[in-house]
């Protein structure tokens, strides 16, 4: 069977269309501005109320998202990931906005991978948000500002910021004071155990506190437990400590309240800190077959005082308050390593890391669930004697910005061209955090940069002048392809019961469209899409049901068929299986 693949793949830079988002509660005097702009009509207004030419454009893309109605899922998804609202009155500690019922919510990739959701809030003017949790020090807690409208970076001084500072119940005195402790040049509030601050780092004028797991007092070498708060706050910030002092602006704003349980993802694939570890652990494989698979960043055996990336000297504690002067983090410093056999010369190899929560926005624009800066990867390619660097990368992972102003993407991504001396021998991924010192002695970790996170991940390869790999005839012996827009392949079917299996990597922030051409088949050339996900902790994956409800056979005529505009609902490895009842070549 000789195979042509070709491969029509549509990228959009702007909005790209799916289902309406489902039914949300629309506040009174709101309907027709959602019925004008869509769910997400409050940051519609905040960003283009001066500019009615984009107000048109945005109406109008609300429109189409409307008329559209696509084929590529069994359910549309609810893309409203707002658990609820904030619960009024919660300026101060006494009456604190309790988030634990938010924090039991399943997440929305389901399962019990983790639990939590958004929440949404406003800010007048001078106000404080204050939101209170009792922590669970089995989990890994992801707290960000997002979508505060109008949602850029805070360059105007009419537009609201959303700061964070976190307080234990052991000492809820906000006041700021200087030489703390009696360390000169140890200035800080009093019972804010932050250290370095974490406004802006979600890129969106948000802050971001992720992969944060309760401290270890010292004293007792035990993390703390109880109640802890988070003190909202429209305001400047930076890095250096400074007085809580809450702007003047108003808007709306919500932030992520997840948890992941620590276990089984610390214990997943390991021991693999270090390469003779990941050698002799045979857990520590990874496939090159676009199977996404989901890791956390987290080393337990990192137990250390936070030191802020020349903010303090060395002797002035960077997490504390008057109960507890000096507090530890842990879980910093990890590296995951695995080995990536199969290696075939002349293909492509593609590695690449993937938000855990989702994006900052679905792909009809409405607000997303999670954000590509929550987790800052770094990954390393080495060759089989771990010796030399192959490709390293830190931030060229792919995210759609449908406007300016949006996160930009900290997740690796990288391409290597598979060499003859590779076959037969492993390479080695090396993944970790940006801010480790196992990138860098002197680099600083602490919550506004920290080495703790989940990520997904995938490794694929593909022949780089494609041509056609038998046998393919089922999914296990799936061809694999690049998904590129010059990809071309052509194929036979040798007789009525032949099929064609072909192995693909789909990203959910990208649209695709795929047919067939001058067929010879004298039936329909009939089409199926599976998707291969991870299944265990154990490097299982299993096989979903065919993922196309609509019939495509015929679509284009002459027995061919048209697969257009595709967007699949999640990022992974997609089987694409071609059947036609007859002997006959084609082009796809």
């Amino acid at each position: 069977m000789k195979h042509t693949l070709l491969f029509s793949i549509c990228l959009l830079g702007a909005l790209l269309v799916l289902p309406p988002a489902a039914a949300q509660q629309v506040p009174a005097g709101k309907q027709s501005l959602y019925d004008q702009y869509g769910p997400n009509y409050e940051e519609v207004i905040a960003k283009f109320a001066d500019d009615p030419v984009r107000l048109q454009e945005m109406a109008r893309l609300h429109r189409a998202s409307l008329q559209a109605v696509p084929f590529y899922f069994k359910n549309a998804q609810d893309d409203d990931y707002v658990v609820r609202q904030e619960m009024e009155p919660n300026d101060y500690f006494d009456t604190a906005d309790n988030i634990n019922d938010v924090l039991a919510n399943p997440g929305w990739r389901g399962d019990g991978e983790f639990m939590g959701g958004l929440i949404g809030a406003s800010f007048t003017a001078g106000d404080y948000d204050v939101y209170t949790f009792t922590v669970d020090t089995t989990k890994m807690y992801y707290f960000a500002g997002t979508h505060s409208f109008p949602g850029t970076v805070n360059t105007d001084d009419n537009e609201p910021s959303v700061s964070l500072r976190l307080f234990h119940e052991s000492d809820l005195d906000t006041t700021f004071v200087t030489d703390f402790n009696g360390l000169d040049g140890n200035d800080q509030i009093r019972g804010d155990i932050l250290g370095e601050r974490t406004d802006h780092r979600a890129n969106s004028g948000d802050f971001r506190l992720t992969g944060w797991v309760s401290p270890i007092d010292p004293a007792t070498n035990a993390q703390l437990t109880g109640n802890f708060y988070l003190f909202l706050f429209n305001g400047e910030g930076g890095g250096a400590p400074a007085p809580i002092i809450a702007g003047d602006e108003t808007g709306t704003y919500h932030f992520s309240a997840y948890t992941v349980d620590m276990e089984p993802w610390v214990s997943k694939y390991e021991p693999n800190q270090t390469f003779q570890e990941a050698l002799t652990n045979p857990m520590s494989m990874l496939p090159p077959d676009a199977v996404v698979r989901t890791f956390m960043g987290f080393n337990p055996d990192t137990i250390k005082i936070v030191k802020p990336q020349d903010s303090y000297s060395d002797i002035i504690p960077t997490q504390g308050n008057m109960a507890y002067p000096q507090l530890l983090a842990q879980g910093d410093e990890d590296v995951d390593h695995f080995q990536i056999n199969g290696l075939k010369a002349g293909h492509t190899l593609v590695v690449e890391t993937l938000p855990f929560f989702g994006y900052y926005r679905d792909t009809d624009g409405s607000i997303g669930p999670g954000n590509t800066r929550w987790s800052d990867t770094r990954c390393r390619l080495y060759d089989a004697d771990y010796t030399t660097i192959l490709e390293e990368d830190d931030d060229a992972g792919r995210e759609v910005q449908s406007t300016s102003g949006q996160p930009n993407n900290i997740h690796c991504r990288f391409t290597y061209d598979i060499q003859e001396a590779d076959e037969g021998a492993p390479l080695w991924l090396w993944v970790s955090a940006w801010a480790s010192a196992t990138r860098s002695p002197s680099q600083g970790v602490d919550n506004r940069d920290p080495g703790r996170f989940m990520y997904d991940v995938y490794v694929h390869q593909y022949p780089s002048e494609p041509t056609e790999i038998e046998p393919n005839n089922t999914v296990a012996e799936a061809m694999s392809v690049g998904t590129r827009a010059d990809t071309v392949l052509t194929g036979a079917f040798d007789s009525a019961s032949d099929t064609d299996h072909y192995r693909l990597f789909l990203h959910a922030q990208r649209m695709y469209t795929m047919f067939s051409t001058n067929s010879t088949v004298s039936d329909n050339i009939q089409v199926e899409l599976f998707r291969e996900d991870e299944s265990d902790n154990m490097g299982g994956t299993e096989v979903t049901m065919n993922l196309l409800t609509d019939p495509v056979a015929g679509n284009a005529g002459n027995n061919d068929f048209l697969l257009a505009s595709y967007v699949p609902p999640i990022s992974g490895a997609y089987i694409l299986k071609l059947s036609a009842g007859s002997a006959g070549s084609y082009q796809l």
